[in-house]
């Protein structure tokens, strides 16, 4: 790794580490300090998933060049994420690292996966709040509309595609 570094530092910019899983690199804090002393800016593309992130963090904010996270979240909660990596509790450990990341002040960018079950599920469950949130009937579905920020007859498509849904 090493040398791919030093092939690529005079005309990079930046480097992004990604991979797979770049925190599972057996040599990853070793590379980390390398870019760190030859002054190359880079990025970490993550899911999260490093053990030992007191370490990282510590290393990370004494490293000028450190650019910041992009971490991957492949779901908005634990089930879907677990549809998408096949993996058991790694909505959580990516939540618990996004937190640690910006407790420690180090800047971190997110990328979501979005696939149509997810985006159907939460308009369903934002729609039923909202249509909760106002009276029914013509005035309140008028409302729940505007909460919306869509059309009253797109809303009244929307619902009725959830009901046949069920």
């Amino acid at each position: 790794w090493i040398q791919v570094i030093d092939a690529l530092k005079d005309c990079s910019v930046y480097a992004r580490l990604t991979g797979g899983e770049p925190t599972l690199h057996p040599e990853f804090l070793n590379i980390i300090k390398y870019l760190k002393d030859i002054k190359l800016p880079f990025l970490i593309f993550t899911c999260g998933s490093f053990q030992n992130i007191t370490q990282l963090i510590k290393i990370l904010k004494e490293t000028e060049t450190f650019l910041g996270f992009l971490v991957s979240l492949h779901g908005d909660k634990e089930e879907t994420y677990k549809n998408f990596t096949q993996q058991d509790n790694c909505f959580n450990q990516a939540i618990k690292f996004i937190k640690h990341v910006a407790d420690a002040g180090l800047h971190l960018y997110t990328t979501t996966v979005l696939c149509n079950k997810i985006v159907d599920r939460i308009e369903k469950e934002e729609i039923q709040k909202a249509l909760e949130r106002f009276p029914q009937g013509s005035e309140g579905m008028g409302k729940t509309a505007r909460f919306l920020g869509i059309s009253r007859a797109t809303l009244y498509r929307k619902v009725k595609r959830i009901q046949k849904k069920g």
